[in-house]
């Protein structure tokens, strides 16, 4: 299940890289794009159990609807999500501590029953 996700994860991060790429050019957005995809591809090695995927699912699918987001943003000259201040703590620090919280829950809920 973790080799499917990894690679469907993969292939939705380049897809949207690409997408980035053909409207708005080689931008910064679409090498924060591609590389943070690898990266978290290359993390879903490291996943032991079913209960340690949570926070690294919860990173992926918040920075690909971040990116949907982007690029519909982007694309109707709204704003550019790449360029503000705030980002790191919207991709990474608020879905990175969704996850450990969901985990956490679930690793309790495992030991009560």
């Amino acid at each position: 299940m973790v080799i499917r996700l990894r690679n469907v994860t993969l292939i939705l991060g380049i897809l949207m890289a690409l997408i980035s790429l053909m409207l708005f050019g080689a931008n910064f957005a679409f090498f924060i794009i591609l590389t943070y995809s690898i990266l978290i591809s290359v993390g879903y090695r490291f996943i032991k159990t079913n209960v340690d995927i949570i926070p690294l699912l919860t990173i992926t699918i918040s920075f690909l609807l971040y990116n949907i987001i982007y690029i519909i943003l982007k694309k109707a000259d709204v704003i550019d999500l790449y360029s503000v201040d705030w980002r790191l703590e919207v991709q990474l620090m608020l879905p990175s501590l969704l996850g450990f919280l969901i985990k956490g829950f679930v690793r309790q809920y495992q030991k009560n029953y």
